[in-house]
């Protein structure tokens, strides 16, 4: 099947394209100067718009604006451009066209490119003169014995272009147009991406390492152990000195290091490090300079310039204590100790008296593994997204020189138009892909802590919402209408209906939703919803917004605790008839563990519950049926008959 510019090449030029010199077909000029240029630049509204390789955003089309203005007498000295013309740089990275939106003139860094019209289309004529094949010729070009000179009028005249028929070339420049408005998105998209994720990475670490449980606080000090100096009068053999500059603080590693011995070792090489020591810089602090010392690198040789924490492997672990002083609240601390300086600075003493959270060495693990997940997550973006974005910018630079190279089958077009399509299409699916929404990322942080810590701690809010909507009063009957008076006492549940109103709207509920009484709340009321139906204000219906996340069951016994009652009664409102607070329910505190233990635990509660109703039931009918009996045998018993 041919695309509509094979058929457009067919059409037009079924033989093959013209090329023409660009001299010929276009006026090609130099810039020029007007000197010394300061005599020139005013402030005056009446200037002219001053055009300067300053006034180029790198990557962009079109120039909008420029910083400077001349006067007119300037302008007689320069080169006019007008709108629609293109310019060229000359020099430095020359060679990129750029097409000016505005008037103005240009000094002889550049070249200007007019009266055009007849042969190109403006925006073709930007992605030929972009094209690697074009701007490969011209490097060539202005390159003699090795060195590059300066792009002039006189090579730009001499380049060979193709001219396809205006018609193929609208087509062709609709095609790259579409690809390069998907490479920008893609690139703008990825960029976020990579942006989003790294603050996201930066949230999780901070919940999991602040969440709030019963742990106990140590200094740092108390954490970890002495270090070592070396004594080099007594050391043989060469060593690995690892000083402020070996460190690399985008990936926290030891990327470079000096070999030292006795008779070159400077005078801060003192301190002997050991595998899975943190090194943390303590000059100018806030660069966060830090890092985990690696096998490799075991028994070698640290700068003063950092302090060496060496874990005490009882009480935490090395990755742990990593973590921790790369989070935001250590830098925190930090910030008013610093000794001010040329190089501020903060002493091994600050460092070591912050306090740190220890969790037992189980939950530090978990800790650990988690953060070191995201930490891979976050160095594969950070290699990822920009290589991803690179081999955007050179798919569509193949595909731009494809169209532009004009075989006489067209099929090359052909082919890449399908490519483009289900390039298109994946990326389409990617980014339909990443899209989150507020409830999800809860959960992500929810999950996160249950694997942690065994349970995540939890607003009513943040899992369950109360219902809003509306259902009108004659969609219900007996069975399906709750009023607070349907619902009994010290959490009994519910009783049928001998009322239910005839008009108005009612607030609507369904299945496995929660409804508890919301006037005087310290009568306990409370039911699960084995039907759907409606209620009204007096009642409180909530709903479990992610059943995936939270069974329903379990929220029910979290809600019919006298916990939950204790705090509903402290924020009613009111005296006489107290009415609980919604929003307060709402921010209603619980620990969330996971799935399958809320399903255990409710399924525990639920045989207790049941017991508790049998003991309640049965033992009335119990002692009513022992009751009959005993009576039974007594009349019995009590019976004589009388003697004849």
């Amino acid at each position: 099947m041919m695309s509509k510019l094979d058929e457009l090449i067919k059409e037009y030029c079924p033989n093959g394209v013209t090329h023409k010199q660009f001299g010929e077909i276009a006026l090609i000029s130099r810039g020029a100067s007007p000197r010394p240029i300061s005599k020139f630049i005013t402030d005056d509204e009446d200037g002219v718009n001053w055009i300067k390789i300053g006034d180029v955003q790198q990557g962009t089309k079109y120039i909008t604006e420029t910083k400077e203005r001349i006067t007119i007498e300037g302008a007689k000295k320069s080169r006019y451009v007008k709108p629609g013309d293109f310019i060229l740089s000359n020099s430095m990275s020359f060679g990129r066209p750029y097409i000016l939106k505005i008037e103005g003139c240009i000094h002889d860094g550049w070249l200007s490119i007019s009266n055009f019209d007849v042969s190109f289309n403006s925006d073709f004529l930007f992605h030929l003169l972009n094209s690697n094949a074009i701007q490969a010729e011209m490097k060539k070009r202005a390159s003699f014995g090795g060195a590059v000179q300066n792009l002039n009028a006189d090579i730009v005249r001499d380049l060979i272009l193709p001219v396809p028929p205006l018609e193929v070339q609208a087509e062709i420049v609709r095609i790259l147009d579409g690809f390069t408005e998907l490479t920008a998105e893609l690139t703008s998209k990825l960029t976020a991406e990579l942006s989003a994720r790294k603050m996201q990475y930066e949230y999780y670490r901070e919940r999991v390492l602040n969440c709030k449980t019963d742990v106990e606080w140590k200094t740092i000090d108390e954490c970890t152990e002495k270090v070592d100096n070396i004594k080099w009068k007594y050391a043989d053999g060469e060593y690995q000195y690892i000083d402020l500059s070996s460190v690399d603080r985008e990936t926290s590693s030891i990327v470079m290091t000096t070999t030292i011995d006795r008779n070159n070792a400077p005078s801060r090489a003192q301190q002997i490090v050991r595998e899975n020591d943190v090194l943390f810089g303590t000059t100018r602090p806030l660069l966060r300079r830090y890092c985990i010392v690696p096998k490799e690198f075991d028994n070698q040789i640290a700068s003063t310039g950092y302090c060496v924490l060496r874990a005490k492997d009882t009480i935490v672990l090395p990755h742990y204590l990593y973590f921790l002083i790369s989070a935001e609240p250590f830098y925190r601390y930090l910030e008013p100790l610093q000794i001010e300086g040329s190089y501020p600075s903060v002493t091994n003493s600050n460092v070591k008296s912050y306090k740190i959270p220890v969790p037992s060495l189980s939950v530090q693990s978990r800790i650990v593994e988690v953060l070191t997940n995201f930490d891979a997550i976050c160095a594969d973006l950070k290699i990822g997204l920009p290589a991803e974005i690179e081999a955007r910018q050179k798919q569509y630079e193949y595909y731009r020189d494809l169209l532009l190279t004009f075989a006489e089958t067209g099929e090359i077009i052909a082919q890449t138009d399908r490519q483009t399509d289900r390039q298109t299409d994946r990326q389409t699916d990617r980014q339909t892909d990443r899209q989150t929404d507020r409830q999800t990322a809860l959960n992500d942080i929810f999950r996160l802590l249950q694997y942690v810590f065994g349970y995540a701690p939890v607003a009513l809010g943040d899992v369950a919402d109360y219902r809003n909507a509306r259902i009108d009063a004659s969609e219900v009957d007996e069975s399906s209408y709750i009023g607070v008076d349907n619902l009994l006492p010290n959490k009994a549940g519910r009783k049928q209906s001998e009322y239910v109103p005839n008009e108005g709207r009612l607030i609507r509920f369904d299945i496995d939703d929660i409804l508890i009484g919301n006037i005087r709340p310290y009568l306990k009321k409370i039911w699960m919803a084995d039907t759907c139906g409606g209620t009204n204000g007096d009642v409180l219906a909530v709903s479990v917004l992610d059943k995936a996340m939270v069974h329903p069951r379990y929220l029910y016994h979290v809600l019919a605790s006298d916990g939950f009652f204790t705090y509903d009664n402290q924020h009613s409102k009111g005296a006489k008839m107290p009415r609980g607070d919604k929003q307060a329910v709402m921010q209603y505190r619980f620990n969330l563990p996971c799935y399958d233990e809320q399903v255990r635990v409710a399924e525990l509660l639920d045989r207790f519950d049941a017991l508790c109703n049998d003991l309640s039931a049965g033992l009335p009918a119990e002692i009513e049926a022992r009751q009959k009996q005993y009576e039974y045998y007594r009349e019995k018993l009590l019976g004589f008959e009388k003697q004849s």
